[in-house]
């Protein structure tokens, strides 16, 4: 039960942290250069090699823009571990946490708004992987337009982007569960019961990404030559 205050406060803390998080971009929008318009959006790994595959390709894909994939695998990391968290202390402690704080005791009891907010969580982290694919898309609009004049099926395509996502997903899914698996390891519980609770929290996750990826995969189908060259 939260006073009314306390529930439009979170309005300009929302703002606050909008405007925090614009300060990086805002910085570097400010040191480009005119010369920054006409270099390739998007540039090669650092080490030149032979890509074997889909999936190589897809791993490849990632590396060119590590910062861009990391920010999306975090976003899921979130949700996850808190997933991992709370069904740790489902399985290990039947839904309630007890213990001491500077001498007072303190109970940590999982309701059903504690489930929706770490549901809202891996839905924004789902967000975030989807966004990442999206403008990776969009940067490489000629190259995808170029495999699929040289014989690549929209198939193809669609997988080299799920194993996209997988990747973020992996990455993400597999880091949060092991927050996870450490914050409920450090509250006491048996370890086997939190290695459960992580591993079901980073199924989950990795679930959650390669769905996310689904959106953008449909995006292939409207790059026709025609299109991305006009966009050009």
């Amino acid at each position: 039960h939260l006073p009314l205050p306390r529930t439009i406060a979170v309005a300009p803390v929302a703002v606050l942290v909008a405007l925090v998080a614009g300060l990086v971009p805002a910085a570097r929008a400010g040191r480009s250069v005119p010369l920054d318009a006409v270099r390739p959006a998007v540039a090669g790994p650092r080490r030149a090699g032979p890509v074997r595959g889909i999936g190589g390709m897809a791993l490849s894909n990632l590396l060119r823009r590590p910062g861009r994939t990391l920010l999306g695998a975090g976003a899921l990391l979130v949700g996850v571990a808190a997933l991992a968290f709370l069904l740790a202390i489902n399985l290990a402690f039947r839904g309630t946490l007890v213990g001491t704080l500077l001498g007072q005791v303190v109970s940590l009891q999982v309701r059903a708004v504690d489930y929706i907010s770490v549901g809202l969580a891996i839905a924004l982290g789902a967000f975030s992987v989807a966004d990442v694919l999206f403008l990776n898309l969009r940067e490489r609009a000629p190259e995808i337009v170029t495999l699929r004049t040289v014989g690549w099926q929209r198939s193809h395509l669609g997988r080299l982007i799920t194993l996209e996502g997988l990747g973020i997903g992996l990455v993400g899914s597999v880091l949060g569960g092991g927050l996870g698996f450490a914050l409920g390891a450090f509250a006491g519980g048996p370890a086997a019961r939190v290695l459960e609770a992580a591993l079901v929290a980073t199924a989950g996750g990795i679930l959650v990404a390669v769905a996310a990826s689904a959106a953008p995969a449909l995006l292939i189908g409207r790059m026709t030559p025609p299109t991305v060259l006009a966009e050009e």
